[in-house]
């Protein structure tokens, strides 16, 4: 039991840095980023398909209407019945790979051929 401890102890430590790293990197959290690609996905759901806001929000992982509407007002600036009525053009959230934020940040030296 005392091993177990001392590993979750650890693995908690590894989360709270590995989550430190991510937003120094990416300038978001881990929950910040999977929720804009929550709502990316949404917006395409509700662009491309004839779906009730009400479905789209319960597909998309939020308890209520309500919550949906109110991450994707802000998320996007309108909302999802706006945009679903009129779907104006709007900046989707597209992450990259961690390894582009790293290498702009300076964190990876190019290899040098010898």
């Amino acid at each position: 039991m005392f091993y177990k401890m001392i590993y979750f102890r650890g693995l908690h430590l590894f989360q709270y840095h590995a989550a430190r790293i991510f937003k120094e990197l990416t300038g978001r959290t881990l929950f910040e980023t999977i929720r804009a690609l929550r709502l990316t996905k949404a917006a395409q759901t509700l662009q491309s398909f004839n779906e009730k806001v009400v479905n789209v929000a319960i597909s998309s992982g939020f308890d209520s209407h309500d919550g949906f509407t109110r991450a994707f007002y802000r998320q996007f600036g309108l909302t999802p019945q706006k945009y679903h009525s009129e779907i104006p053009p709007i900046n989707w959230f597209v992450q990259h790979p961690i390894e582009a934020y790293f290498i702009l940040k300076g964190g990876i030296e190019p290899m040098m051929n010898e």
